[in-house]
This record gives structure tokens, sequence and C-alpha cells, in this order.
């Protein structure tokens, strides 16, 4: 038996022919949406990326402050005139502002709130408030210790 090496011209493609316009617009259209997907996501992580950026900074400044109060001790944070506690703000490595606010809780011995006079210790609270780029919106984080005589 032998084999026809003949080939039929009406069954192959000719390598010459290209893609139709449609195809092209497809081929386009797939990949428009592929890029701005991408995009998308290289934001959202951009986001996430500054977010924690700011976090770490806000808590170290708020670290700071806490660390000052400790440092100022019981008794001159009670006493009139006291320098320490004044709202402070600093501007991240991004520029975003972060506020620091400290302020005292006095307490007697039983845990009550009194004055500085009848205080066996006091809470410290600082807040550090700052635009978050990840919700878009202004947050605050507290962090708080114990001062005692």
């Amino acid at each position: 038996m032998k084999r026809s090496s003949k080939i039929d011209s009406s069954t192959e493609k000719d390598p010459c022919t290209g893609l139709t316009l449609v195809e092209v617009c497809i081929a386009l259209a797939l990949t428009t949406m592929m890029c701005a997907g991408l995009y998308a996501v290289g934001m959202k992580a951009r986001r996430f990326s500054e977010n924690s950026r700011l976090v770490v900074e806000a808590r170290a400044l708020a670290k700071e402050r806490m660390e000052e109060l400790r440092y100022a001790g019981f008794l001159s944070l009670g006493s009139t005139g006291c320098v320490y506690i004044v709202a402070s703000t600093n501007a991240s490595t991004r520029g975003y502002p972060v506020m620091i606010r400290p302020r005292l809780v006095w307490h007697a011995s039983d845990g009550s709130t009194t004055s500085f006079v009848s205080a066996v210790f006091a809470e410290a609270h600082v807040d550090a408030v700052y635009w978050s780029p990840l919700y878009e919106k202004q947050t605050t984080d507290t962090y708080s210790m114990v001062i005692s005589e």
C-alpha cells in the first residue's frame, strides 16, 4: 500500500492569516482588565504598608510619652504647673500628623477616682490619634500604664 503524499489544500490553513479585529479587541480588553486588577491590588498593598508603618510610629511616640510620664514620677505629675501633660503633634515619615494626648486619672487605694491629694496611684493614658490611610478615617489607639507613689 502506497500512501499519497498530496495534501489537500482546502483543509490546510494559510500561515499568513492573522487575527481578526474582534479577536484583537477582546485580547486588549482582557489585558486591560488584568492590568487594572493588578493596579488595584498594588494600591491596596501600599495602603496596608503605609498603615502598618504609621501604627508602629504612633505606638513608638506613645511609648516615648509614657516613659516621660513614668520618669517624671508620681509627685511631680500631681504638682501644679506640670509640663508633661501636654498634647503634641508629630509628623510621621510619610507626613501624616500623629497627635499624642496624655491624660492622668488619680485613684485612691480602693480604686475609686480621687484628687491628687488623696491618690495612691495614677493611671496614665496616652492616646495616639492619626489618620489611617487603610481605613480612610481618624483612628485612636490608647495605651495605659499605672504610676504609683
